[in-house]
C-alpha cells in the first residue's frame, strides 16, 4: 500500500490535467445516455462526505495486485500469497492530497486481514476499518478524515447519483460504445490550488493552463478509463502501466457558461499554448502532445470532452466514441 500511497498524487495529477486541457469549437448539444462504466460502478456506495475526487476501479474479472505493493519496507508478511485477488478499489480524495482515503473489496478475509496486519506495521500506519474482505482506511489527522472515519465505521453511504446529481449528469454523458473495456471511472473537482498542487508534485509545469479554469468555468469533472483486455497482475501503478496496459481515457465536463462563450474563450487560450486542429471524420478537433500523452479535445456548446491515451490513434478512437453518442 505504500507505493499505492505515493503513486496517488501522479495519477491524481493526470486525471485533473486532462480535466482541464479541453479546448474545442462546435455549437452542438448533447443527451444524457446510458453510457458503459465498469460492473457496479453506479451502485457502488459512496461515503457520505464531501468529496474533492472519487475513482472506482473494478474489471470483469478479480484485479490480481502484486503483494509487493503493500509492503512496509522490506518486510513481507509470511502468509501472504504473492499475488492479491482484488474484486473493486474505491479512493477517495479530501481538500488536500494530504488527506485521502479507499475502499479494498478482497476476495477473501484471510487476505483482507493479512493486509490489514500488514499495514499497522508501518512506522506510520494509517487508519483502518476491517469489515469481511472489505479493507476501509484512511490517510490524514484533520477534520475531513475524521468525517471520512465516521461515514466508514458508521456505514453512512449514498449513491452517486443521489449524492452529486450535477456530477452523474456528467457521467451520464460518457460513451455507450467506447472502443474498449471501462476498467475505471469517477469525478474529480477542479479547484485550482489542489490542481498546482498536486501537478508540483508530479513534477508537471502547468504555465499557461492555469488560468484555464477561470476561463471555461468547470466546476469538476466525469472521466472513464479504458482497456483493451482484461489487465495482468499489475505490479505498480505508474507511467509504465499506463503506457502498456490502459488504453486511455475520456473526460467530460460542463461549464457555467453558455456554448458561444465557451468556443471564444477556449480559442483564446488554445492560442497561447499552441493547440494543433485535426480532422476527426466528418468534424474536427483540437490537438496537443504532452509529457509522452496524446490529447484530443472539443466542446459541444457548454459541453468539454477531452480523450486521453499514449497512442494517438486510440485517443481519436475514443473521442469519436464519446462525439458519436
Amino acid at each position: 500500500m505504500v507505493s499505492v500511497q505515493r503513486g496517488l498524487p501522479k495519477v491524481t495529477a493526470i486525471t485533473l490535467l486532462f480535466a482541464v486541457l479541453v479546448l474545442g469549437g462546435c455549437q452542438q448539444s448533447a443527451e444524457l445516455g446510458d453510457p458503459l462504466l465498469p460492473i457496479g460502478f453506479k451502485e457502488s456506495e459512496l461515503p457520505d462526505v464531501d468529496l474533492n475526487a472519487y475513482v472506482y476501479a473494478k474489471q470483469e474479472q478479480p484485479w490480481l495486485l502484486s503483494a509487493k505493493q503493500f509492503n512496509s519496507g522490506s518486510e513481507v508478511a509470511p502468509d501472504l500469497p504473492p499475488q492479491i485477488n482484488v474484486n473493486h478499489i474505491a479512493m477517495i480524495m479530501g481538500p488536500s492530497l494530504d488527506t485521502f482515503g479507499g475502499i479494498v473489496d478482497f476476495s477473501s478475509e484471510k487476505e483482507a486481514s493479512l493486509i490489514s496486519q500488514l499495514l499497522q506495521r508501518q512506522d506510520r500506519p494509517p487508519w483502518a476499518n476491517l469489515s469481511g474482505g472489505k479493507f476501509s482506511f484512511v490517510v490524514g489527522e484533520d477534520e475531513w478524515s475524521q468525517s471520512l472515519k465516521d461515514a466508514l465505521t458508521q456505514n453512512r453511504r449514498a449513491h452517486l447519483p443521489q449524492r452529486f446529481p450535477e456530477i452523474w449528469e456528467s457521467v451520464s454523458l460518457l460513451p455507450t460504445k467506447p472502443p474498449g473495456r471501462p476498467v475505471a471511472a469517477g469525478f474529480s473537482r477542479l479547484d485550482t490550488p489542489i490542481l498546482e498542487s498536486v501537478a508540483t508534485r508530479a513534477g508537471i509545469e502547468l504555465g499557461e493552463l492555469t488560468p484555464a479554469l477561470g476561463f471555461v468555468k468547470l466546476s469538476h469533472v466525469a472521466f472513464a478509463v479504458y482497456a483493451e483486455h482484461t489487465l495482468p497482475l499489475i505490479e505498480r501503478v505508474d507511467s509504465a502501466f499506463i503506457s502498456e496496459s490502459l488504453l486511455g481515457a475520456i473526460l467530460v465536463g460542463r461549464s457555467e457558461y453558455p456554448g458561444f462563450i465557451v468556443s471564444a474563450s477556449l480559442s483564446m487560450l488554445g492560442s497561447r499554448i499552441g493547440l494543433e486542429t485535426i480532422s476527426l471524420g466528418d468534424t474536427d478537433a483540437k490537438y496537443l502532445a504532452m509529457n509522452d500523452l496524446h490529447v484530443i479535445m472539443k466542446n459541444k456548446g457548454s459541453l468539454i470532452l477531452a480523450a486521453v491515451s499514449t497512442d494517438k490513434a486510440a485517443a481519436e478512437a475514443l473521442m469519436k466514441s464519446a462525439l458519436s453518442r
